[in-house]
């Protein structure tokens, strides 16, 4: 339904419908998590400045990572040389972190208690506010992830069971991304006028850091 709802909407190229997309299903995701709540009575602890889950490992696809990139390229002049002046500030003072964090894996839960340990942070988190650089299009493992109890648990301990996942969503949501994808592509779109290499952009998943580090890297030619 939510896919068949983006075929209505316009924009001027096929990579700013592309990216409009993908903010509109995660913003589905959103909405199906709220209405879950709502149905049990639940209201998360989270509050922004709370950032704790900020440091655990976020793996998405090169597809959902340019994404991002391509909502950065869109704000306003001031914000997105705010976002490009705080990525090259992360990449030097995290050198030796994501030098660690290239020869691990970090999918079991020893590498995620490990990466945990790293005290790494996303490159998109504002460690001074506690906030994040690219909130709305934040990917699916931050929108799906959330505390229904005391919120220094996720403080105190490297890995707290009382967190809660909705991670189950993120199929659906790969699924409708890809069908849209797949339309355009019919409709006689290609890579280069979209931004990615598809489908290979969707096949393999990094660690954010991992991912926009490579992208910098790029960028500087």
């Amino acid at each position: 339904m939510a896919v068949d709802r983006l075929y209505e909407h316009e924009e001027p190229t096929a990579a700013e419908q592309l990216l409009h997309a993908y903010q509109r299903l995660l913003e589905v995701v959103d909405e199906e998590i709220a209405t879950i709540e709502q149905q049990t009575q639940l209201a998360p602890s989270c509050r922004k400045g709370c950032a704790h889950c900020c440091y655990y490992p976020i793996v998405i696809t090169p597809l959902e990572a340019k994404l991002i990139i391509a909502y950065v390229d869109v704000l306003p002049e001031r914000d997105k040389e705010r976002v490009a002046g705080h990525l090259q500030q992360y990449f030097r003072q995290y050198r030796s972190q994501l030098r660690e964090l290239r020869e691990q894996s970090y999918e079991e839960a020893d590498d995620k208690r490990l990466y945990k340990s790293l005290h790494l942070p996303c490159p998109m988190l504002d460690t001074q506010s506690g906030s994040c650089l690219a909130y709305a299009v934040r990917p699916i493992p931050c929108r799906t992830y959330l505390n229904y109890s005391d919120p220094r648990v996720c403080g105190d301990e490297l890995l707290p069971k009382e967190s809660f996942s909705y991670a189950f969503l993120g199929e659906y949501y790969m699924q409708a991304l890809h069908e849209y994808i797949q339309a355009l592509l019919m409709d006689g779109e290609d890579d280069e006028t979209l931004g990615i290499v598809y489908p290979d952009d969707s096949l393999e998943m990094e660690p954010l850091p991992l991912l926009l580090e490579k992208w910098l890297l790029s960028a500087r030619g």
